[in-house]
C-alpha cells in the first residue's frame, strides 16, 4: 500500500480508493457500510 503526500486533514477525514477518484468522509462511509450489512 503506497502512501501519498497530502494534507493531514484530508488523509484523516477522507478515504481514497486506489485510483484516487473517490473521496468519502470516513464517518459517512462507516454509516453506509452498517446500513448495507
Amino acid at each position: 500500500e503506497e502512501s501519498f503526500m497530502e494534507p493531514y486533514e484530508d488523509s484523516y477525514k477522507y478515504w481514497k480508493n486506489p485510483d484516487g477518484t473517490m473521496h468519502v468522509p470516513k464517518r459517512d462511509l462507516d454509516d453506509i457500510i452498517f446500513k448495507i450489512f
